[in-house]
């Protein structure tokens, strides 16, 4: 597990909070409603099916914007951006391929490992205190933490 995949659950939990539920987990980050992607460690997003992602300021501003279903306005707002990668293709050619292939990909982005990100991964079945989803996020051991608490314990008796 590495520090992406800590602010992808920091990001994760935020999201829970404000009451969303449609959250799945993939390589790229968080599949939001079915319609966007919101990177693991960076604050970009992009909608599901094209290659322009966007720089957004706040997590919450994100949520307010999928709760009134303007997410697709904003997200033509934000392209021009100053934080927002410039998303200029030298060959349009391959640009023009590749969205098209990302649109008919985006059908198949449900297509998700729901251990991914767990500490025990892919031993989540041998090793369940590292396992996310059997124990839960606040019950889970978090490998490689234990020692410096130990050593933390015998410095200060």
């Amino acid at each position: 597990m590495n520090y992406k995949d800590i602010n992808m659950y920091k990001k994760l939990n935020k999201l829970q909070r404000y009451g969303l539920t449609n959250i799945h987990i993939s390589r790229q980050g968080l599949i939001v409603n079915d319609m966007i992607l919101i990177a693991k460690s960076k604050n970009r997003f992009k909608m599901l099916g094209e290659l322009d992602w966007v720089y957004y300021p706040r997590i919450n501003i994100l949520y307010d914007k999928l709760k009134d279903n303007t997410i697709k306005e904003y997200h033509k707002e934000l392209l021009s951006h100053e934080k927002s990668p410039k998303n200029n293709w030298k060959d349009k050619k391959m640009e023009k391929r590749l969205k098209k292939y990302y649109k008919e990909r985006k059908e198949n982005y449900n297509d998700f490992d729901i251990h991914l990100g767990c500490p025990s991964y892919p031993n989540c079945d041998i090793d369940r205190n590292g396992c996310v989803h059997k124990v839960g996020m606040d019950n889970v051991e978090w490998y490689g933490h234990r020692d410096t608490e130990r050593k933390k314990k015998k410095k200060q008796q």
